[in-house]
């Protein structure tokens, strides 16, 4: 982590984070498929998106009580998943329940991002007033990954908001409670 931390305050390019990275690959003795670069760009591209988003989180925050509507836009993913381009254009408030789960990245590869908006600017768009959530379906992790419920949409283990988490602000399940969920 801290080979990410100084890519981002160092303003470090892909190319800079993957020395970092062969060296950190060698010392541990990891190997993967796909080769390094594949890997390492997977890596850095993922970090800088969720703290991007994360720093993101806090200025529209901030910002709640003037641009209290927030819009879901789906980003130039290579491979779109269709809930995200499904969400795309859909506006809430800020404290709606679904940013817990939906305040993107909601995977890897997720280009998507929120755009805080003015009731002006909601209004704009031919809305009146905020959309409703879209009914989340939950489903399991998929055999090989921890016992965990995911909304459809999100990829596994990306079912949370990164500002909450940069924040401290996110608890995470203990076992007795993953157990007791409803499925």
């Amino acid at each position: 982590q801290s080979v990410i931390l100084k890519a981002i305050e160092q303003v470090a390019t892909l190319q800079d984070f993957r020395k970092d990275f062969v060296q950190i690959v060698e010392r541990h003795g990891w190997s993967h498929e796909g080769g390094r670069n594949w890997r390492s760009r997977v890596i850095f591209e993922t970090n800088l998106r969720t703290s991007y988003q994360a720093g993101r989180f806090e200025q529209m925050k901030e910002l709640a009580a003037e641009r209290p509507f927030w819009r879901y836009r789906h980003g130039d993913s290579r491979k779109p998943r269709q809930e995200h381009l499904d969400w795309d254009g859909l506006v809430l408030r800020y404290d709606d329940p679904w940013w817990k789960t939906h305040y993107p990245p909601n995977g890897w590869g997720c280009t998507c991002t929120v755009v805080a908006l003015t009731e002006g600017e909601m209004k704009a768009l031919g809305k009146k007033s905020p959309d409703r959530a879209p009914k989340e379906e939950w489903r399991r992790a998929p055999p090989g990954l921890p016992d965990s419920r995911t909304p459809k949409g999100i990829d596994p283990g990306w079912a949370y908001n990164v500002g909450e988490a940069a924040a401290g602000q996110v608890k995470m399940l203990s076992k007795d409670e993953l157990q007791g969920a409803k499925w």
